[in-house]
Parts: C-alpha cells; sequence; structure tokens
C-alpha cells in the first residue's frame, strides 16, 4: 500500500511540475509579447482555490483538481461570452418550459414561451455578432501580430522540451559515462538484430566467456584457424614436429634430397607429393583405396613424376622413429601384409577442419565449416565481424596468405569503426 502511495504521490508531483513548466512557457511569452494575463494556476479549480493571490494584474493560484493547470489571458469579449452564456441557459430553460406546455395544451403559455425563446435567439446572435465584429484592445493577445500569437500558442511545448533536455544532459552530466563497465550493467543489455542472431536476448548480462575471462568489443575479428586431420595414431602424436607434419609446403625444405612419404588422395595430397618430389629424393604416396580421387589432371602429374611411388590400398599402422624423429613408416596392405619404407618425414594431405564449431548457426558457414566472406573483404553476414586466415580459406592455407588475410580484416575492421 505504501509503495502504491509513493507512486501515486511521484506521479502527481511529476505532473505538476510538467504542467507548471508548460504553463509557464505560456505566460512568459505572453507577457513578452505585451498581452495582458488574468490567471496563472497550478491545477484546475472549480468553485474554490487552495491558494489564490494577485499580483500586477494577474491572478496566480493553485487548485484543489490535480490533473493540469491554465493561463487564461485577457479577451475583451468575455463579457459578451458571459451573456451569451447566461442567455443560452434561459433560452434551454424555456425550451424546457415550452415543450411542457406543448404536451398540456396551453396555448396562452405556448404563444408566450414562443416569444420570449425568439427574442432569447435574437439576443444570442447579436452577441456573437458583436464579438466577432469588435476590435481587439492594446492588451489583448488577439490584437498582437501573427507571429507573436503563434509563439505564444508554441512556447508551452518548447519549455517542455527544453525542460527535457534539461534533465537530460544533468543526467548525462552526472552519472553519465562514455563507457560503462559489464559490472555496472545490472539490468543487461539491449541488443540488436545482430547481437539476437549469436543468441543474446534483452536483458542478458554477459557475465563471462570460458568461465574464466570477460572480453567487451565493437568489433570482432574470427582467426581462429583451420586444424589439419590427423590418423589418430600414438607414434603419430609422439613425432609431431620431428618428422610429422601437415604442410608440405611450409616443413618440405627441412627434407630435401631425403625420402618422405605422403598421407591422401586427393588433390591436396597429390599437389603436396608433386612439390616434395621436386625437393625430396623419393616421395611415397600412401593411398589407402585402389584409385586417386585426384582430378585427372592432377593424377597424370603424379603418374608422370618418377620418384613419386604410389602405394595403392596401404593404410598406416605407425610412424617409427628414435629420439633424432622420424624414420620411417609401418605400413598395412588391404590383403594384411604389412611392409615398412624408410623416410625422415611423414606427411598428412587428408584435410583441414576449421575451427568454427563456435559459430555455427551464428556465422554463415559453406559446407565444409569454413567461413563465409563477402568476395574480395573480410565481412561476415553479421555486421561488425570479420573472418581471417585459414578459418575463412580451403584452398591455399599459407602462412603469408593468412597474414595477408589478416592485414584485410584489420583494414575493414578500422574502418568499419571509423564509419560509426
Amino acid at each position: 500500500m505504501t509503495g502504491i502511495l509513493i507512486q501515486a504521490l511521484q506521479f502527481f508531483a511529476s505532473l505538476s511540475m510538467l504542467v507548471l513548466i508548460h504553463e509557464f512557457g505560456h505566460y512568459i511569452t505572453a507577457r513578452m509579447v505585451g498581452a495582458r494575463v488574468d490567471k496563472f494556476y497550478l491545477f484546475f479549480n472549480p468553485w474554490f482555490s487552495l491558494y489564490k493571490r494577485k499580483i500586477g494584474g494577474t491572478e496566480y493560484g493553485i487548485g484543489w483538481l490535480p490533473l493540469g493547470g491554465y493561463v487564461s489571458l485577457y479577451d475583451s469579449r468575455e463579457i459578451f461570452m458571459d451573456e451569451e452564456s447566461e442567455a443560452t441557459k434561459q433560452k434551454e430553460e424555456l425550451e424546457k418550459q415550452l415543450k411542457r406546455a406543448r404536451r398540456r395544451g396551453n396555448s396562452m403559455d405556448v404563444v408566450r414561451l414562443e416569444a420570449e425563446v425568439e427574442t432569447l435567439s435574437k439576443k444570442i446572435e447579436e452577441l456573437k455578432d458583436r464579438q466577432r465584429t469588435m476590435e481587439p484592445v492594446k492588451d489583448e493577445l488577439r490584437a498582437k501580430k501573427p507571429w507573436q500569437r503563434l509563439i505564444v500558442m508554441i512556447a508551452g511545448v518548447v519549455m517542455n522540451v527544453i525542460f527535457a533536455i534539461g534533465i537530460y544532459s544533468a543526467m548525462l552530466y552526472t552519472w553519465g559515462e562514455q563507457y560503462i563497465h559489464n559490472d555496472d550493467m545490472v539490468n543487461g543489455y539491449i541488443f540488436n538484430e545482430e547481437a539476437e542472431a549469436l543468441g543474446f536476448r534483452d536483458g542478458d548480462r554477459i557475465v563471462t566467456i570460458d568461465g574464466e575471462k570477460q572480453i567487451e568489443a565493437e568489433t570482432l575479428i574470427v582467426a581462429t584457424g583451420a586444424s589439419a586431420k590427423y590418423l589418430g595414431l600414438e607414434s603419430e602424436a609422439k613425432f609431431r614436429g620431428m618428422g610429422v607434419s601437415a604442410c608440405a609446403t611450409c616443413d618440405g625444405f627441412f627434407y630435401r634430397k631425403q625420402d618422405v612419404a605422403v598421407v591422401g588422395g586427393g588433390d591436396t595430397a597429390c599437389e603436396e607429393a608433386t612439390y616434395l618430389a621436386s625437393i625430396c629424393k623419393q616421395v611415397y604416396l600412401i593411398v589407402r583405396k585402389p584409385f586417386l580421387r585426384a582430378s585427372k589432371a592432377m593424377q597424370e602429374r603424379v603418374f608422370n613424376t618418377p620418384n613419386i611411388k604410389v602405394m595403392f590400398e596401404y593404410n598406416t599402422v605407425e610412424v617409427l622413429g628414435d629420439e633424432d624423429g622420424v624414420t620411417g613408416a609401418l605400413l598395412r596392405h588391404s590383403s594384411g601384409e604389412e611392409t615398412t619404407i624408410d623416410i625422415s618425414g611423414f606427411f598428412l594431405a587428408i584435410g583441414h577442419h576449421p575451427n568454427t564449431d563456435l559459430f555455427k548457426g551464428k556465422l554463415e558457414l559453406d559446407a565444409e565449416g569454413y567461413i563465409k566472406t563477402i568476395p574480395g573483404t573480410s565481412k561476415t553476414n553479421i555486421e561488425g565481424v570479420f573472418a581471417a586466415g585459414d578459418v575463412k580459406d580451403p584452398h591455399y592455407r599459407q602462412a603469408i596468405t593468412a597474414a595477408g588475410s589478416g592485414c584485410i580484416a584489420a583494414l575493414d575492421c578500422e574502418r568499419y569503426l571509423l564509419s560509426k
């Protein structure tokens, strides 16, 4: 009950302030243009006033009905308006009497009342004519120029707008900050369509990211890369970086004039085998199927390269090596026969998996899971979010192309921030 009472008092206090400011706008501009103000009241005062006082020809007061307020400007026609109002009331009363007389069939009263009604009708019309033709006196608002009357009419609204701007400016000066820390956002955030597409809803609070660190930013560059697919062997993991690699163009140089193996049967595997063949002594292409999945042109390049040996229907059982790195690989044919090859480098070319699981259902991805960007840019389908590197590049996957892609994303990000 107390809460409702407090809210009611707050409502009437706010209403009183708005009305006072509004009516003050009419009052002060009327005085400025030389118009006479008869009354200036906060709240309405039918029958009586809580307070009133006359100062300099203007009556200031407080009414008892808290539903607004008013300013009354002097109008010399009011005397005729009052007479017209009184005559109208008398006419309405006589018309009621006339109806009753007609129902009773009293012809003498009917004739008399009709004459009196006619007389009052003429009087009312004369009073209206006098109001229309009466010239305004000097201190009336209607005697002022049109632009002055317009100023008085709109002054109330203008004062309310100025008052609102003043309140907002005071609040901004007192409590406003260009940056508000997340801890102070007790009522959460209001999100735009892009954020809602990521799963956020108005009122949500950002508490933690990965349970550890909270990050806030106006833009985001996604550069999570793509992870090479491996066979899943323990020995493969043991020698990773010591002869096991997923990038022939990155690490092939370290195995010049040595024997190496490439695992895979697609275009990437054939391309890497061809590249390694140009710098290595012998290249074994290990293919688990009885055929290559690569394009015909790429297959011809492989078959026409003398130092590439294609080993169909073989699977790697174990990567062999010592403390210095890879020394060989144990292979098993589909028939069950096992063989060992002596190699120094073991390259995987069985595909990559873009690290985009986090963005599924949020950013637009292609069939393989790579982030789709607007051609020629790093822009994603969400404004302010950009992608760079292998996470958007299913073809090249080179450090230099990733670096160039990162530069493009940085420039796109900068232009986006400057445009806001």
